[in-house]
This record gives C-alpha cells, structure tokens and sequence, in this order.
C-alpha cells in the first residue's frame, strides 16, 4: 500500500524535529563543559599568580636577610681583625714578664684583664710565698701559684679554696682573671695526673669536659663541680705519682 503525499511529509517533519532536538541538547552540553573549562583555568591561573606573588615576597625577604648576614658577617670579620691586631701591637709594647708578679698571665690578654681588675678596683691575685702562706686575697680572688704553674702549688690552692666554697667548672666566666687563674690550675693538676691530655689554656669547657670525664671514671657524682670528694680523689691520685 502506497503512502500518500501526505504521509511521506508528516513523517519526515518528525525526523527532522527529533534531530534537531538532540543536535541542540549537544550543543547546549558543549557550551556548558567550554564555560566550565574556562572557569577552572582562570581559578587555575588566579591560584598560580597568587603563589608566584607569596613565592616572590619571600625571596625578596630572604635577599634581605642575606644581606644582613653578610654585612654583620664582614663587620665581625673587620672587628676580628682589629682585635688580632691590637693583641699583636699590645705583645710587642708589653713585656710581660717584666710586669709586677700579680699583674703577669700567660698571656698579653690575660695581663690586660689583671690590670684592668685592679684598675677598676678589685685586687688581682697575689702569689703564695715560698712559705706556704697565701698572700692577701678578696672574695672571690684566687692565689696564685708558685713557681709558674706548679701543680704542686695549684694542688694547695685550690684544695683551700673547695674547702670553703665548690668551685663549679660549668659556670660561666667572663672576664673575671680569678676564675680564669682557677680553670688554669684545674688544667694543671689533672694534666699531672694524667686525666686531661689537651694543652692547658684554662678554656671553661675543657675544664669542664676533664672533671666530667674524672668523675665518672672514679664513680663520683659526674656534675661537673669540684668540692672536697672530687678534690680529695684529686689528691689521692696526685700524691700516689712518684715524685
């Protein structure tokens, strides 16, 4: 049965509407994605920029602080310099053996710390007569020792000085020169009983490190402080050594 003119233009409208309905869904759900690639590569973008902002203000603050460092850097360096030089010029200007016996170190720094204590009215300390008996002496003031640097004397000095008062290796110094004298002595002694091996310079922490390590091989309480146990054990190891 043939269809009639009719028929045939019904349906092919039909067609043609049901194509043009998806075709348009299609387009709309392309639109749609385009926006919101869009969005997220602007989101994207905004995100990077703002990072690339904080990044570059961070670096411009590091620079600074580098600049900073450096500057102090090279003002330490500068003040070094001058301190080493002063030292020189003052070890060629002073000779200090020549100096009265309480005024004279070990070293020209050292000198210079024993008259600038007297300068500003403390008593530098005094050395122990051949006699035995300490010269005269202040608080927190250390004899001398006989002889320079006898472990002997520095024995008896600081054995009168933990009978009264501990002596702490771990406090700190400054530039009080008596408990400079005082970490210079302990050197002494332990390095003539064989308990401390570096050269003597009276460095706090060497001192320190020494009495720490003789406390805990002698089972004493290791605290790093020096009283009438630590220099008794002292004592005993020191006159065990032939002489």
């Amino acid at each position: 049965m043939s269809s009639s003119p009719a028929s045939v233009e019904r349906m092919n409208t039909t067609k043609s509407s049901s194509g043009g309905g998806f075709g348009g869904i299609l387009t709309i759900i392309l639109v749609v994605a385009c926006i919101g690639l869009l969005i997220a590569c602007l989101v994207q973008y905004s995100a990077k920029n703002d990072l690339q902002k904080t990044f570059d203000a961070q670096k411009a603050e590091l620079d600074t602080v580098k600049k900073d460092l450096d500057g102090s850097r090279s003002q330490l360096a500068n003040k070094t310099r001058e301190a080493d030089a002063l030292r020189a010029d003052l070890g060629k200007s002073i000779r200090v053996a020549s100096l009265p016996a309480p005024l004279q170190g070990a070293t020209p720094g050292e000198a210079m710390d024993k008259i600038q204590q007297l300068l500003s009215g403390g008593r530098p300390a005094m050395p122990v007569p051949a006699g035995g008996t300490p010269g005269p002496s202040g608080p927190g003031v250390t004899p001398a020792p006989v002889a320079a640097d006898s472990p002997a004397a520095w024995m008896e000095n600081i054995a009168r000085q933990v009978a009264t008062k501990s002596f702490n290796t771990k406090e700190a110094v400054g530039t009080d020169a008596a408990k400079q004298q005082m970490h210079r002595g302990t050197q002494i002694v332990l390095a003539r009983i064989g308990a401390f091996s570096k050269p003597v310079s009276g460095n706090p922490q060497d001192t320190y490190d020494a009495v720490m390590a003789f406390q805990r091989a002698n089972g004493l309480k290791a605290d790093g402080i020096i009283g009438k146990g630590t220099w008794g054990k002292v004592r005993e190891k020191f006159d065990a050594l032939p002489r």
